[in-house]
């Protein structure tokens, strides 16, 4: 798995500049993920997004000390977002995969363009939703069933099941 990180979530996270490599851009992957640290009501937050289909998570109320596996935690966050959409554990190893985490800079205009529309998204159904909607998973399901231009018009969660498919035959 590949966990992209802004500069603010980097920072957040503590990672050396010097342990995050600057790699090219190349063709997403199903398992690389975009991150990027939120601050809402001083409250942070972190919006996890797929590369290729722009399906997120956004993990409420971090704490630093919730961060110090984060690997670990945004594999288990995605694999229960998946299981909530129906998904099986073969379709949860394609997109969040056990085996071994590289961090990395971001390297995608069009993924973090994207971000910043879900943000704002996420902030909206905040407001008017409230946090108890987030417990209720009612944001998250909404976030990933907004039509977006970078991946043709269609929903993340059907660009999802679109990738997923071919992977599991």
């Amino acid at each position: 798995m590949i966990v992209r990180c802004t500069k603010k979530m980097r920072a957040e996270l503590r990672l050396k500049e010097t342990a995050v490599p600057r790699e090219d851009a190349s063709p997403s992957r199903l398992d690389e993920w975009f991150c990027d640290l939120l601050r809402i009501d001083r409250g942070k937050y972190v919006l996890c997004t797929n590369a290729r289909t722009l399906f997120s998570i956004v993990l409420p109320k971090v704490r630093r000390a919730d961060l110090v596996d984060f690997h670990h935690l945004l594999r288990v966050s995605v694999a229960g977002a998946l299981e909530a959409e129906g998904y099986s554990s073969d379709a949860i190893e394609c997109v969040a995969p056990l085996r071994e985490v590289r961090y990395a800079r971001t390297n995608s205009r069009r993924v973090l363009g994207s971000m910043n529309d879900l943000a704002f998204q996420y902030r909206v159904d905040l407001e008017r939703f409230g946090e108890r909607a987030i417990l209720n998973g009612l944001i998250g399901s909404r976030l990933n069933r907004n039509p977006m231009s970078a991946i043709g018009r269609r929903c993340a969660i059907d660009a999802l099941r679109a990738e997923i498919s071919p992977n599991l035959n």
